[in-house]
């Protein structure tokens, strides 16, 4: 079971590290397709190319806010679907040693909701 455990954290990261590098690759590919336009292709096949590199942006963008969604709701939602199956039987780190390198959550740390300063609202 400990070693189940370290495989699904591992996959899990494994995962999101490439993920995250296909957002960051799509999102590069704007700016470079952007200063491209811009600076290097001539206004006359700028006209000829205006749907491909608006479908371009599409999927690119699409890309980019996919991994942005998914990312905000795994954080929020956490690895237990309280919502849909209701509270966890058990604690998944109960059977790992305490010296194991995993570390969970502190369930005593108050929770943080939005990482956006709440600005100062004054009615005149």
């Amino acid at each position: 079971m400990n070693e189940d455990i370290k495989q699904r954290i591992r996959i899990t990261n494994y995962q999101w590290r490439h993920r995250r590098r296909m957002a960051w690759m799509a999102f590069a590919s704007i700016l470079v397709v952007t200063f491209l336009c811009f600076f290097v292709v001539d206004i006359e096949r700028l006209d000829k190319l205006e749907t491909v590199v608006t479908w371009f942006y599409m999927a690119m963008a699409s890309i980019v806010g996919a991994y942005m969604g998914f990312a905000t709701y795994a954080s929020v939602a956490g690895n237990n679907d309280m919502w849909q199956n209701g509270a966890p039987d058990s604690d998944p780190y109960s059977s790992l040693p305490p010296q194991s390198g995993v570390v969970p959550d502190n369930p005593d740390a108050p929770k943080r909701r939005s990482r956006v300063p709440k600005l100062p609202i004054s009615v005149e």
